[in-house]
């Protein structure tokens, strides 16, 4: 079991030769499990953390070798979509954003 430390990170360590073991694990939020999605990881950085001028960050990563459509609450900005950086406010996504195969993808809220 993972343990919770100073300034939120959690941590768990293993001893020996870990060399080809993997891990996975799942999110509880408000006392629902999140769904698992097999080669996808993502997190939110939110309230201005660290005196961002972003309010919130959303951090996608796709690993698969499809796209995934992302489903979204609200309005955000896009910053990067897989090797495309954008450095305007003109793309906003809302609904659900595709992630290309092997890519990433950072949107935000002011």
């Amino acid at each position: 079991m993972m343990e919770h430390s100073a300034n939120g990170v959690w941590k768990k360590q293993l001893d020996g030769d870990l060399n080809g073991n993997y891990y996975a694990f799942q999110v509880k939020i408000d006392g629902k499990w999140l769904e698992e999605t097999p080669g996808l990881v993502s997190f939110q950085i939110s309230n201005h953390a660290n005196g961002d001028t972003w309010n919130n960050i959303y951090v996608i990563y796709n690993a698969r070798t499809t796209a995934v459509d992302y489903k979204l609450e609200g309005e955000w900005q896009l910053a990067v979509l897989g090797d495309t950086f954008y450095d305007s406010e003109e793309k906003i996504e809302q609904g659900s954003i595709n992630v290309p195969p092997i890519s990433m993808a950072i949107i935000f809220q002011e």
